[in-house]
């Protein structure tokens, strides 16, 4: 397993006899993870520190594609890494301690976007954000309700498809895929095996509600579907020529009912929100700046604002 390779092309990182090797802080890491909704797994071992390490937990609520090739299995991924940065003498993040009380003035309601708002209220020496369940989003999933400031042609497609696939009618749009997508998968076979994908990913995911662009990378697009359910997000990718190029499901998630969290004073007008407690969701590290009254969430993935209204 030590000697025997497989360059899988992707990320400097290899297959050995069914195992992943990956180079983490210098060191050699042979692993292999699995999960599902409502656990995950993740082995390894360190030759050159002779060590195993394996990390099993009942918490993960998403999984997240790194490429075609592989999948990143939330938070049981991050303990790993830590883990294996502690063993080479690195630092990795820690929980803050709670300190202090929470200033009255940051009491109130708050807006992330023209449909997304929370309050703010100081319950004896504690905060609680709750967010506002008529637009059905939570702190946690805020980044897939998010639309994205864009008006490109691109951005236009990937409204249309989001149509199309929930219609199942795909008439007339393969003149937005590239030739090698007409010839792979926009032709009559591989838009029945879409369909037939598609009802199979939202035959348990309860009233189909809306959808929105949540996110945009260079030239991918995050497409997330929201359901009574699950969350589903999809991917397009275009070429030079603004044609789809490549179109995958990137995440499917159980649809998140954590309204209500608790911001944990770390500092002056600094606080915590432990989402791991939560169900192993992100952890958010939260400022509040007087000068302009708002509300920065910052986590490992993620940074957006609330403004004070």
């Amino acid at each position: 397993m030590l000697d025997t390779c497989v360059n899988i092309g992707r990320s400097k990182r290899f297959w050995t006899l069914g195992w992943e090797k990956k180079s983490i802080s210098g060191l050699t890491f042979y692993t292999h993870s699995g999960g599902d909704f409502g656990f995950a797994t993740r082995i390894g071992y360190l030759p050159e520190k002779n060590i195993s390490i394996v990390v099993l937990s009942n918490l993960t609520k998403e999984i997240k594609f790194d490429d075609i090739f592989s999948a990143k299995f939330a938070f049981v991924d991050e303990i790993t890494e830590k883990i294996i940065k502690i063993l080479n003498g690195e630092q990795v993040t820690y929980l803050p301690i709670p300190k202090g009380k929470p200033n009255t003035s940051i009491a109130g309601k708050y807006k992330f976007d023209e449909t997304h708002y929370a309050s703010i209220q100081i319950i004896g020496d504690s905060l609680l954000l709750s967010t506002d369940q008529k637009a059905d989003f939570t702190l946690f999933d805020y980044s897939y309700y998010r639309e994205i400031s864009d008006t490109s042609v691109c951005y236009k497609i990937c409204k249309e498809f989001a149509k199309a696939i929930l219609s199942a009618n795909f008439e007339g749009f393969e003149q937005y895929a590239s030739e090698q997508m007409k010839a792979g998968l926009f032709n009559p076979k591989g838009i029945t095996k879409m369909n037939g994908g598609w009802k199979n990913y939202t035959s348990q995911s309860g009233q189909f509600k809306t959808f929105n662009i949540c996110n945009k990378n260079e030239n991918n697009y995050s497409i997330a579907f929201h359901f009574e359910k699950t969350e589903i997000v999809m991917q397009l990718s275009f070429n030079g020529k603004d044609l789809i190029q490549g179109l995958f499901f990137q995440k499917v998630v159980p649809k998140c009912t954590v309204y209500n969290v608790s911001l944990i004073p770390v500092g002056n007008d600094e606080f915590f929100v432990d989402g791991y407690t939560y169900g192993g969701y992100n952890d958010y590290r939260v400022k509040f700046d007087k000068n302009t009254n708002a509300l920065n969430f910052k986590s490992e993935t993620e940074d957006f604002t609330a403004v004070k209204i």
